[in-house]
């Protein structure tokens, strides 16, 4: 008598462990399903041409000059294109590889020369076999990348200012 007590008792935990197997089992390939179902929506529901920037680009040109770690001896001269608090856009002749480190001296309006050290994180064929590249600068604690900071802030707030008096923003 006591043998069989034990086998049920066996047996049902046996069969409650298979259970909450399963059970995990389905959840997690539920959880899958759904996450992956998320993903879909949220990237479908995108809007063309939404910013999905973090920070607001401003169209700012200053002389830069860049150079690739990979392959470049000597820098190249450019113009930026558009900055934010954590990158900027500018123009190259040569097609840059995503992730690359590229060294920057950049010549700030606010008569500043700094240098800065980056990671190209897009590129894009634009026209006269030239491309667009979008770099992300990796070291915004330093002394230069607080100064590009300054001039960052200073440009956010000259916008804000600006569109405070046409009542965009409402303070």
């Amino acid at each position: 008598m006591v043998f069989i007590k034990e086998e049920i008792a066996w047996r049902s935990v046996r069969f409650c462990k298979l259970c909450v197997e399963y059970s995990l089992s389905i959840l997690k390939e539920y959880t899958t399903k759904e996450v992956l179902r998320n993903r879909l929506i949220l990237r479908s529901s995108r809007v063309p041409g939404e910013e999905r920037r973090a920070y607001r680009r401003f169209n700012v040109e200053f002389p830069i000059e860049y150079k690739f770690a990979a392959f470049q001896d000597q820098t190249t001269q450019a113009s930026s294109l558009d900055i934010s608090a954590n990158g900027l856009r500018f123009r190259v002749k040569d097609k840059p590889i995503i992730d690359e480190e590229v060294h920057l001296i950049i010549d700030l309006p606010i008569k500043k020369r700094i240098k800065l050290a980056a990671k190209v994180a897009w590129s894009k064929a634009v026209e006269n076999d030239c491309y667009d590249v979008g770099v992300k600068l990796a070291d915004t604690k330093s002394e230069d990348g607080k100064i590009f900071m300054d001039f960052y802030s200073q440009q956010l707030l000259g916008f804000i200012a600006s569109s405070k008096d046409r009542g965009n923003i409402i303070a």
